[in-house]
């Protein structure tokens, strides 16, 4: 036989049985197509590998059809499968390698952007094209904000995200915890690397912000929620029918704001309210199911899925962590909508109800943002309080609409948890914003079709600003009569009301009324009345009431007191608080020691320094008494002040109100020593370094451990870590002094010390000062005397390694604070000659008044000093006489000539 003849007809024949196929295969639709978008190019491409393992652990089956189309960059786990980058279509075939993909890579896209919904509908469609089914199913698997817009961290290989979670975070969620203020997203740290990071909005077009679902590091995009929405409109169009289940393999995803774009073009929608493990969905568990029971119902599929989640996270194949993962009935989305409409419309006609719907928002479970609250929770709790009884009755048709009862299933059919953690939640969350959220996020979430198209986005609007005057106790300001911050058995005190009006109406008058059912105060009961209120959006401090502790009031008993702000046409405002009566502040001594955490190793070295050089201090722990006050530090300016920062933790250094009373005490001519391995670091930018130290940050951990005296401590070289000291001592700053500054000790480059990492924990090595080009003065500490006399380590003394060395160090210091009539006539010499030169803060007329009062203050203090060493030291007369008889020989004399005469005078 003819052999192009026999091609011939093998290939026409080998066609045919194509064509057969093919028309067999589109004849004959499967059960199922599962399609599994996984949008990977980020840090979970690692897990996107696993899960394709899992789906293998089944495969595909003359019933059903897995498809994925799976992204990756290769960044972050270069080593699995090859390093392949660039995104690939597979069709699952079952294998028995759990290490290895086996299946078939049908087509390769290369580098794709999963981020452009484009690539999404053309996924589903070259599915629908190759792999019809009578149901389908579409899970984005990815990363998940909800509604909410986080930006991405365009740094290479860095997205921003928690390691154990599929949850783009970023130090806004320190914040969380905080209910009454809601951080602005566009300010966390991770917008600094925004630079062409886009998302796509539905027209296709390239959008500079950043979104909710699909991120992908290598084009920088993400898709947002209305682009999404345009997606699955285009799929329903492709598909003919609506998707059977859309699901969110996805944190945060399984909100009321979610599931209405997804409402017209699915029948469920399968998604977790808070947060999803880096793992996700147990793939492998799901598609047995499937496999095995192909006929089974998309509802039955959505909550099989639910229940798998819960449990493989119940220490089963997927680990052990609290997971909640929920499914909505989408067909009810008519209901939830209008039921919704009903409760916002009448919530927001019944605004005087307002306090019990914050209350109830700020009492509600949160899911991971504090904006997003459970909603059937929230619900919940409003009816356990008074409002309206439309507002009841439309919170409790709500409440049925979205979680159901046992004979009348709702918007969520099914809720699937396994931790006490979610024992509140009902599996639906909502966007419910403080005022402060809303003006920060309320302009973006207008665009979404949610807030369009119910009456949702008018309740947040009306609650953030209503129509009545709404006067809130935003603060309360207690203040005790010696202002040492504690209030202490026998003391009176005020009460002042920081109230705010939020509402959109002026106030003409309002009463104030503070209640208490303790013993220890009186008066038990008092009234306020107010007529100058704040206008619309401003808020006024106003003194409230005046009370007294009882005589007998036990020390650390707590004093409860219920507030309420109320006028005739407002909602009332309440706030509930306690105060602690404490053992007031007695200045024993003349030095002050102030402490950041008094329990420390640190603190007691610091103590027994002191002790041991005959200082007895006070002590002023300000983890336990709270920041340092103006009133406390004034009862030691006859003395001095040692201010230690122990701890480099930003948390723990000084706040700009410390620093405030800091500068006012040595602008009346204060004695302070500041110490702390970070200070300078911390005040680095702020103007009281250069006004009061007088010196300029160089450096941050200067990697050297020895200093040495300069005129100082006879030049000694001192060993600042090890030994028997605190051993603090991690990252020493180094500064460089300026005119009117004197240099203590000065770092000793050649000493430096090459210590391991374990020897200093958490510390980096590096090259010293000089190799690495910093050209600087080496100061490890300097001192000032300029009418007030200071003391700045840029290091933490308690670290010295000696007991010689740390009690040395103390005698200069002691020496150096202690008030004698020749040093402070030295110092109010240098005060009166001193030239004054206006600083940023500063104006020339402000710092004229403040050193006008300084000389006054040192000249009052040193004749007080002189008065009293007359007194009581034998021959101090002939010693003082000498000592002004000098001084007016001296060049000081003219500066010192008014004082002298006075100084003469006491002597006659």
């Amino acid at each position: 036989m003819n052999n192009k003849k026999i091609r011939k007809t093998g290939v026409f024949f080998l066609f045919a049985l194509m064509l057969f196929a093919t028309v067999l295969l589109h004849a004959a639709p499967k059960e199922w197509t599962f399609m599994i978008y996984m949008a990977g190019d980020n840090n979970l491409e690692n897990v996107a590998m696993r899960n394709i393992n899992q789906l293998e652990k089944v495969g595909s089956t003359n019933a059903v059809n897995f498809v994925v189309q799976a992204d990756r960059s290769g960044s972050y786990s270069s080593n699995v499968q090859g390093g392949w980058t660039g995104a690939r279509r597979y069709y699952i075939h079952k294998d028995s390698d759990f290490e290895k993909i086996s299946s078939p890579v049908l087509q390769d896209l290369g580098n794709t952007n999963m981020a452009d919904p484009k690539v999404l509908v053309d996924f589903v469609a070259w599915a629908k094209q190759n792999y019809p089914a009578k149901r389908y199913a579409l899970i984005i698997w990815n990363h998940g904000t909800g509604w909410k817009a986080i930006p991405q961290n365009r740094t290479v290989g860095s997205s921003v995200q928690n390691s154990n979670n599929r949850f783009i975070s970023d130090p806004l969620a320190a914040t969380l915890k905080k209910s009454v203020q809601e951080v602005d997203v566009n300010s966390i740290s991770g917008l600094s690397h925004r630079q062409n990071n886009y998302s796509y909005g539905n027209s296709g077009m390239q959008i500079d912000v950043a979104q909710n679902i699909a991120y992908d590091d290598t084009s920088g995009t993400s898709m947002d929620l209305p682009s999404l929405q345009g997606a699955l409109s285009e799929i329903h169009k492709i598909l003919g029918q609506k998707l059977d289940i859309v699901g969110f393999d996805a944190c945060l995803m399984q909100m009321a704001e979610v599931g209405h774009l997804a409402s017209p073009h699915a029948l469920y929608q399968v998604a977790a309210p808070d947060l999803e493990p880096e793992r996700g969905w147990p793939y492998d568990v799901i598609a047995a199911k499937i496999a095995s029971s192909p006929e089974i119902g998309s509802g039955a599929v959505a909550a099989f899925i639910c229940d798998a989640f819960a449990k493989s996270y119940s220490n089963g194949s997927q680990g052990n962590t609290a997971v909640a993962l929920s499914a909505l009935n989408l067909s009810r989305a008519g209901q939830f909508n209008a039921a919704l409409n009903a409760f916002a419309s009448t919530a927001a006609k019944n605004i005087s109800d307002i306090e019990k719907y914050e209350k109830a928002r700020e009492s509600s479970l949160k899911y991971s943002y504090t904006d997003y609250l459970d909603l059937c929770h929230f619900l919940t709790l409003l009816l356990k309080s008074d409002v309206a009884k439309d507002t009841q009755a439309a919170a409790r048709n709500l409440l049925v609409a979205t979680c159901g009862t046992k004979e009348q299933p709702g918007y969520v059919m099914k809720l699937a948890v396994n931790s006490p953690k979610f024992q509140e939640s009902r599996g639906l969350s909502i966007f419910f914003p403080t005022r402060q959220g809303f003006r920060t996020h309320g302009e973006a979430y207008r665009s979404l079709s949610f807030a369009r198209q119910t009456a949702w986005y008018s309740f947040l609007n009306e609650i953030s600003s209503p129509r009545v005057s709404y006067l809130q106790i935003a603060d309360v300001v207690a203040k005790d009569a010696n202002n040492d911050g504690k209030f202490a058995p026998g003391e009176t005190f005020t009460i002042s009301l920081l109230i705010r009006n939020t509402g959109q109406q002026k106030a003409a008058s309002a009463e104030a009324l503070i209640e208490s059912s303790s013993p220890y105060v009186m008066p038990k009961q008092a009234k306020a009345n107010f007529t100058s209120l704040p206008l619309p959006g401003k808020q006024s401090l106003l003194q409230a009431f005046k009370l007294k502790i009882a005589d007998n009031a036990p020390v650390n008993t707590e004093i409860p007191f219920k507030l309420t702000l109320s006028s005739q046409g407002m909602p009332a405002s309440t706030l509930e608080l306690g105060l602690t009566v404490q053992k007031g502040f007695e200045a024993s001594g003349n030095m002050l020691l102030v402490l950041t955490d008094a329990s420390t190793k640190s603190a007691n070295v610091l103590k027994q320094m002191l002790q041991k050089n005959g200082a007895v201090p006070d002590v002023w722990d300000r983890m336990e008494d709270g920041e340092i006050r103006s009133e406390v530090l004034a009862r030691y300016l006859n003395g001095w002040v040692l201010v230690s920062v122990q701890d480099s933790a930003t948390e723990e250094g000084l706040t700009n109100s410390e620093i405030a009373v800091l500068d006012n005490f040595l602008g009346k001519g204060g004695r302070l020593l500041l110490n702390g391995q970070d200070m300078a670091f911390a005040l680095r930018d702020h103007p009281f370094f250069p006004k009061r130290v007088k010196a300029k940050f160089v450096q941050d951990d200067v990697n050297v451990r020895v200093v040495t005296g300069v005129n100082f401590m006879g030049g000694q070289n001192i060993t600042i870590f090890g030994g028997n000291g605190a051993n603090n001592q991690k990252w020493p700053d180094e500064i460089d002094p300026m005119s009117g500054a004197k240099v203590l000790f000065k770092y000793n480059e050649s000493a430096r010390l090459m210590d391991d990492e374990i020897e200093i924990e958490h510390r980096v090595l590096k090259l010293g000062s000089a190799s690495r080009g910093v050209v600087s003065k080496g100061a490890a500490a300097v001192s000032v005397t300029s009418g007030y006399k200071l003391m700045f380590f840029a290091f933490n003394i308690e670290a010295i390694s000696t007991d010689v060395h740390r009690d040395g160090l103390m005698k200069e210091i002691v020496a150096f604070m202690k008030p004698n009539v020749a040093g402070e006539l030295s110092n109010y010499a240098a005060c009166v000659a001193e030239k004054i030169e206006p600083n940023m803060l500063d104006s020339y007329e402000d710092l004229l008044l403040e050193k006008t009062m300084m000389i006054e203050n040192l000249e009052a203090r040193i004749l007080r000093q002189v008065k009293y060493d007359l007194q009581h030291k034998p021959g101090f007369d002939i010693e003082l006489k000498q000592t002004i008889d000098d001084f007016s020989a001296s060049a000081s004399r003219d500066h010192v000539s008014g004082l002298v005469r006075k100084i003469r005078a006491i002597l006659r």
